[in-house]
């Protein structure tokens, strides 16, 4: 299926004092021609993630697919292009990623091509586990991340929906999500459209092979 990105929806996922971020975002948004973007603001929390679940969980609940799930830091990489074609039997598809990854108990050894993405310092055990898929994605199987999502069936919503309302107070989204990239086929696009500009994942986020 061939998706026009900047015809779709556009959920972002902020808060009210991250005005910056929102403006920024807003601009370059409007520059490559998306018109659909709503701004879905959340409440300040302890710990900060705990804000962000419950905002997620309720975009998750009203938006329709296709839609394209963006966190307010996300910032266009050179590789971005209006238009994907996405597989049809792919859960969700990542147009952002990230070097973080949940640990797993065992690596699906018998994908051609497995990979981990290394982290920098002395983190292994928490990177991507990665396999090429076709000419423009990568299939990830443990990747913490929720910058850029493009949700293009419903059945990728309810399953990112239905595993964040389980853990909705334990456990981070993007670390919840990434559980969900073990039981079915969850894409990330490469090279990758969106980054994550927060002073602290720019490296871990540009590219993850």
């Amino acid at each position: 299926m061939r998706i026009h990105l900047p015809s779709l929806p556009v959920a972002v996922s902020t808060v009210p004092w991250e005005t910056i971020r929102q403006h920024e975002l807003r601009l370059q948004l409007a520059a490559a021609g998306f018109d659909r973007v709503e701004f879905h603001e959340g409440s300040r929390t302890t710990p900060h993630w705990l804000g962000v679940n419950r905002n997620l969980l309720r975009i998750l609940e009203t938006q329709r697919p296709p839609f394209l799930l963006l966190e307010d830091d996300a910032r266009f990489l050179p590789a971005f292009r209006p238009t994907i074609d996405v597989h049809p039997e792919a859960l969700v598809t990542y147009l952002g990623g990230t070097r973080h990854g949940n640990p797993l108990d065992g690596i699906p050894v018998d994908v051609p091509g497995l990979a981990q993405s290394r982290l920098p310092g002395s983190k292994p055990h928490l990177s991507t586990w990665h396999a090429p898929f076709g000419d423009d994605h990568v299939r990830v199987f443990n990747m913490q991340s929720c910058h850029a999502i493009l949700f293009h069936a419903p059945a990728g919503v309810e399953a990112f929906r239905r595993r964040l309302a389980a853990v909705i107070d334990s456990q981070p989204a993007d670390v919840a999500f990434a559980d969900c990239h073990r039981e079915a086929l969850v894409l990330l696009r490469h090279p990758p459209f969106w980054y994550q500009d927060d002073a602290r994942n720019v490296h871990l986020t540009s590219s993850i092979v």
